[in-house]
């Protein structure tokens, strides 16, 4: 297995991300010249289907928090549904790095890969995007209250329901909180 947090790419430094926690089924891409004269293979059987749940989303790819680590260069196939939609996205994609060891890294302290998308549907993309973009907003608001010395508990609980957490302990909690959400959105143009 590759290296514990290996990069075989830069380029996905290059877009937005924002963290996102859902289910996403996965697994190798069966080639026509592997499938010889079998019947075509169906993504769902056998040992080809993989589980994880994701972590953090841009334009350019997703992390996958998963045990079934591939290795970097592995071309795969991705099925998962963005929150509070209908529509099941299907997307292909390269592994560009591994964590093969849990990390002390605080955005991905899980085992886990960072997937380049190689092909995702212009629909999915602007599902993709209008998420990352709305949640960026909601939580530079949050952020923004939060600084306060009495913030505005009403609007506060009305953003977190929006953005889908609902749970955290005190307000120092939430802010630790808003401070890891805003470093998933920052990005550069370096390369």
């Amino acid at each position: 297995m590759p290296g514990s947090h290996r990069h075989l790419t830069k380029d996905l430094r290059n877009f937005q991300r924002a963290t996102l926690k859902v289910p996403i089924d996965f697994g190798l891409q069966v080639r026509a010249d592997q499938r010889k004269a079998q019947k075509k293979i169906s993504e769902e059987e056998g040992e080809n289907k993989h589980k994880g749940v994701t972590s953090v989303i841009g334009g350019g790819g997703i992390f996958i928090q998963t045990g079934d680590l591939l290795s970097i260069g592995s071309e795969i196939w991705m099925k998962f549904k963005m929150p509070g939609e209908k529509q099941l996205i299907h997307a292909d994609g390269t592994v560009v790095w591994v964590i093969s060891k849990p990390s002390a890294n605080k955005r991905y302290p899980h085992l886990g890969m960072g997937i380049k998308f190689n092909r995702v549907d212009e629909s999915a993309v602007s599902m993709i995007d209008s998420y990352v973009t709305k949640k960026n907003r909601i939580f530079r608001e949050l952020k923004f209250l939060l600084s306060q010395d009495n913030p505005p508990m009403k609007k506060i609980k009305e953003l977190l329901t929006s953005t889908y957490i609902q749970d955290y302990r005190s307000l120092e909690d939430l802010r630790k909180q808003v401070d890891w959400e805003m470093a998933s959105f920052r990005f550069s143009r370096t390369n």
